[in-house]
């Protein structure tokens, strides 16, 4: 008599945003995640800063989408995506004219205002295509998914970037992977050597493709510097702690709020300071 096939392990997924998520303000997270509520009214817009950051990354995306089908864009080409991306996300397409755009952009701070995010963006990706330009790269992958099991749950992402360049000492083919920064402020190295997402990366790539990088790079893109990332077994076992503890009180814990002030944006902090318990 045949034995039944086991049905495959079903198990929750979940990101490294999603737990740091939960590491920041746990009832943040359930409120979000769990509860399923839609931020405060026009929080995401107003904080234009996430913005800014996504329509960089995604304007970095197409170059390297393009770049992989052997026909890299113009400067100007990527230029326009970005304004595209920003005129989309920002609400501010339909916008332009005297006859339609609201008072505050009409006036001169919503100009200005404006103006800075859009002028940034250019000089980023300016020195973002001028790195590129003189690089011989072959692209090999933009934002390749990954998956870490643990137990009962995985632990999924995207590595940014996987290239072929030519090794300057090595004079050979070396395989990196690649993420981005675009602020110009470093983070200092503990903070680099605890970063969790970065070590995920690091991690996830060996078990992807049962090999490891020849190199892991940190493009800080306004900076002009690429720092090379490295882990150890340590760093894996701090994060499988980590994931471990997570795990453990993420469906058993009822969830709290963060002591004291929120450290970082959260469009959920106004509900979770109002919260009725």
């Amino acid at each position: 008599m045949a034995t039944p096939k086991e049905e495959p392990k079903l198990r929750q997924q979940y990101t490294i945003h999603q737990i740091l998520d939960y590491m920041d303000c746990s009832l943040c997270y359930h409120l979000k995640n769990v509860k399923k509520l839609e931020p405060p009214a026009g929080t995401l817009v107003e904080d234009k800063n996430i913005l800014y950051q996504e329509c960089i990354q995604e304007a970095i995306r197409y170059y390297y989408l393009e770049h992989q089908q052997g026909k890299p864009p113009a400067l100007k080409a990527v230029y326009d995506k970005f304004y595209s991306l920003w005129m989309d996300k920002t609400d501010t397409r339909e916008r332009n004219s005297i006859f339609t755009r609201t008072l505050e952009e009409g006036g001169k701070h919503g100009r200005e205002e404006r103006s800075r995010y859009v002028t940034k963006g250019y000089e980023t990706l300016q020195k973002f295509y001028a790195q590129n330009a003189r690089k011989k790269q072959a692209i090999l992958a933009v934002n390749h998914p990954y998956e870490i099991i643990l137990d009962d749950i995985s632990l999924v992402g995207e590595f940014e970037l996987i290239r072929e360049v030519m090794g300057k000492q090595s004079k050979r083919r070396e395989i990196e992977i690649v993420t981005f920064q675009t602020t110009t402020r470093k983070a200092d190295d503990d903070m680099l050597k605890r970063d969790l997402t970065l070590t995920a990366m690091h991690y996830a790539f060996y078990e992807t493709f049962q090999t490891m990088p020849d190199n892991f790079i940190l493009n800080y893109i306004n900076r002009e510097e690429e720092l090379f990332i490295t882990r150890d077994a340590n760093e894996y076992k701090r994060m499988f702690s980590i994931l471990t503890g997570f795990v453990q009180s993420v469906n058993t814990v009822d969830p709290f709020p963060r002591p004291g002030a929120h450290r970082r944006f959260s469009p959920y902090k106004e509900y979770c300071d109002n919260y009725r318990f």
